[in-house]
């Protein structure tokens, strides 16, 4: 649509602004938004539910439930959130995905339309909100110790060289 969206950055990993370079200061972002700085952006969507930069199931919608549990707005929260979504790691359920003519089977898709989460952290560092793609990463099914190798891997932005991640 034509409708602006104005972003004041009072996230706790503030990832989508980040992304767009926008200043973390309120005061700025405001008088960024009154000035009419403007980019159009792609927005993702499931089902009747938008989304501007990222989304997930599985594992990673699990660590977004449990850090939305969390008093600790910070990124030692999103470490609790990811130990505790371990737990949950094994439940039934997988996920049929078709990319063109390729099928990839897991419940564990990290789904981006931006570069960064949150806290410099990415998945996705060549997404961008305006190249008219969603990035997408498809963790297949693993062992708790391979999900904390995933984890450990995605901090230094290696995640790919774990062997079955798409």
């Amino acid at each position: 649509s034509d409708i602006t969206l104005g972003i004041v950055p009072l996230g706790s990993g503030n990832g989508l602004a980040t992304h767009l370079g926008l200043n973390r200061n309120i005061r700025k972002a405001l008088i960024t938004i009154r000035d009419g700085s403007v980019t159009r952006m792609d927005v993702g969507q499931v089902g009747e539910n938008y989304f501007f930069s990222n989304c997930g199931t599985g594992y990673m919608a699990e660590v977004i439930d449990h850090y939305d549990k969390i008093p600790q707005r910070k990124l030692i929260g999103y470490f609790k959130a990811a130990f505790m979504a371990l737990y949950k790691l094994h439940r039934p359920g997988e996920l049929t995905i078709r990319i063109g003519s390729n099928h990839y089977y897991s419940k564990h898709v990290f789904v981006s339309n931006s570069n960064t989460m949150g806290y410099q952290m990415s998945l996705t560092p060549l997404a961008s909100v305006q190249d008219g793609l969603l990035d997408i990463v498809i963790l297949p099914l693993h062992s708790n110790w391979k999900f904390v190798n995933f984890c450990l891997f995605a901090l230094f932005k290696k995640h790919h060289l774990v062997k079955g991640v798409k």
